[in-house]
């Protein structure tokens, strides 16, 4: 009893709220023989500023193609793909604090708890398990061919494996909790982005085949994956194998998803979840943007126009339930990456009831629904009383069904952990 008392204590006493910066991360590749660099938009004064990390190391710059950027846990995770590294910083100043070697050409960082994290490493075929104690790379996992981006949902990671310039129609499902695959998901060619819905599903956009290296060209499709069985619950297809779509990003509520009808080039489509048929007659917005993403905080799609490659591009924001721009301003060369901030500043004390949680049916059976007021990505975790992890979910939305139907009966905690806040809950499964 005392160990769970102990546990009790430690969880709810990670309760603490941190000033919001309102600040939105942009990653801007550079040139290939060039460097990456950051700028960093404030939502309240609407102004971007440039070379931001530079400024805040001295003029250190990050290295070549950065391809993304994550935030966690108070620190910043810069992923430079041809520079095979992350780099680290506090997210508030962007003060270098370490570096993360051993990489590759890795892609995509998603943190799974605070002493672990997964990069996406492209050339290997694998992804690196993090240990974010020292940022060092405790492991690696082998996949398929080019993982892409990952999602953390019901206790697995599901990693898009693109193919990259070979080809690859697969998703892999790695348990969190022993770090190894545990099934391998089908798909059509060059699934490349993922997301979690309200109803806590996966998806998964396939580009399909460009038939880069020859051969005949493939369409793509937007796929939906019941994260419980593992099992695809839904398959649309593309009408044309001329375009190869890319960039899914799904809005605050987890109900709507947006994509680029041509990666790295392309309009802006929607797809609300509860339809079954692909809607590609026009486009929510037109241009030819290069990568989207989507504010929760502010509910608008951020698109980002490379230009010709080789000058500094910009980025257009867009209402995201009526497509309507807002305003544009400029970044650096190749913007690629968004970061969005959980809220904006707000005071100490408005922050400590920023966060309000829902759950039910408690005492729960079969799922327990979470509903989170709170911007920006959430960690839903749940701990059994010795202080295990025994589901993990990371969503973008405000709402989760979370499966606990093969659970033991008993008392569990549920964490539910943004940028800044944390929340404890006890749960009891019966």
């Amino acid at each position: 009893m005392k160990r769970k008392i102990t546990f009790l204590l430690a969880i709810v006493a990670a309760n603490i709220a941190i000033a919001q910066t309102g600040k939105v991360f942009i990653t801007n590749e550079g040139s290939f023989s060039g460097t990456g660099a950051v700028t960093v938009y404030d939502r309240a004064t609407g102004t971007p500023t440039q070379n931001a990390y530079q400024a805040a190391n001295s003029g250190f710059t990050l290295g070549s193609i950065l391809q993304s950027v994550n935030v966690y846990n108070g620190k910043a995770y810069f992923v430079v793909n041809n520079g095979s590294k992350v780099e680290v910083a506090d997210a508030s100043t962007l003060v270098s604090t370490g570096t993360i070697n051993g990489l590759s050409s890795p892609r995509y960082f998603v943190p799974a708890s605070p002493t672990k994290a997964y990069v996406s490493d492209w050339v290997s075929n694998t992804v690196a398990v993090v240990n974010l104690a020292n940022n060092t790379i405790s492991s690696t996992i082998a996949v398929g061919n080019s993982p892409e981006h990952m999602v953390i949902t019901n206790g697995k990671l599901y990693v898009a494996n693109s193919g990259a310039f070979s080809i690859d129609n697969t998703v892999s499902v790695i348990d969190i909790s022993l770090d190894v695959v545990i099934a391998t998901i089908t798909l059509d060619d060059a699934p490349t982005s993922l997301q979690v819905d309200m109803n806590g599903d996966v998806w998964v956009l396939c580009a399909g085949d460009p038939a880069f290296t020859g051969g005949t060209p493939t369409a793509g499709s937007l796929n939906k994956i019941d994260p419980s069985t593992d099992a695809v619950t839904l398959t649309m297809p593309f009408a044309s194998t001329a375009k190869h779509p890319g960039d899914l990003v799904i809005n605050a509520t987890g109900t709507a998803l947006f994509y680029l009808d041509q990666g790295y080039g392309g309009n802006v489509f929607v797809h609300d979840i509860a339809t079954s048929v692909i809607d590609s007659s026009s486009a929510f917005i037109s241009g030819a943007y290069y990568e989207i993403g989507l504010d929760p905080v502010t509910d608008e799609i951020f698109a980002a126009d490379a230009k010709d490659f080789s000058q500094n591009g910009d980025v257009t924001r867009y209402d995201a339930l009526t497509g309507a721009s807002i305003a544009t301003f400029g970044v650096g060369v190749i913007p690629g990456g968004f970061y969005f901030s959980g809220s904006p500043s707000i005071g100490t004390e408005e922050l400590t009831n920023a966060m309000e949680v829902k759950t039910y049916p408690n005492p729960a059976t079969d799922y327990v629904m979470v509903e989170v007021e709170a911007r920006g990505a959430k960690t839903v975790q749940l701990f059994d009383m010795n202080g295990a992890v025994v589901n993990t979910t990371t969503i973008n939305s405000n709402t989760l069904k979370m499966d606990v139907s093969g659970l033991a009966k008993g008392t569990y905690v549920l964490s539910i952990t943004t940028e800044f806040n944390q929340y404890n809950q006890q749960i009891i499964i019966r």
